[in-house]
């Protein structure tokens, strides 16, 4: 009996913190509705949004960039070759190659399918080239006439972005 109370108390701990820590979390994002191509995606409070359109959605924070960009070929049938078709016409990085790659958990019925890509970028402010890291996203809507592919990029030496990053790509969902 008291080993049992103890659990009890220690589960009721557990699901207190973990709810706590998750309404934090959502209290320091916007969910961001792309209407055009029935999306919705969360963004951390503190990135700034610099593009959005009906043909791209772009943003900035904690030294990462986003970019969702509408796919409109339809020979494509999965989120994998979205994801792939996007990693080899994609130039804003050299030397890249892909280092993992993951199907997502769908929501709203999306498809995603996920790079992670690493390679090196000029960097603008010091002119030197830099190692990045980038997350290529390849979305499959059924509700949307319209494919989409994302793109996050970071400096690898901001690896924590690779949290931050896997956290907004994992929220996109279609609706």
């Amino acid at each position: 009996m008291k080993n049992l109370k103890k659990h009890l108390v220690l589960g009721l701990i557990v699901l207190f913190v973990g709810t706590s820590i998750n309404v934090h979390a959502r209290q320091n994002t916007k969910t961001w509705t792309w209407k055009k191509h029935r999306l919705k995606f969360d963004l951390p409070l503190n990135w700034k949004i610099n593009s959005n359109s009906r043909n791209k959605f772009g943003a900035t924070g904690d030294k990462a960039s986003l970019l969702f960009i509408p796919w409109h070929d339809g020979n494509v049938t999965t989120a994998k070759q979205v994801a792939m078709r996007a990693y080899q016409q994609s130039t804003m990085v050299s030397n890249k190659k892909i280092i993992g790659q993951q199907k997502m958990t769908t929501k709203g019925g999306l498809q995603k399918y996920m790079l992670l890509v690493e390679g090196t970028q000029r960097d603008k402010k010091t002119g030197k080239i830099r190692r990045v890291q980038m997350g290529i996203m390849g979305f499959i809507n059924p509700n949307s006439t319209v494919n989409m592919y994302a793109r996050f990029v970071w400096w690898k030496s901001d690896s924590q972005n690779s949290t931050k990053t896997y956290k907004i790509a994992n929220s996109v969902r279609g609706y």
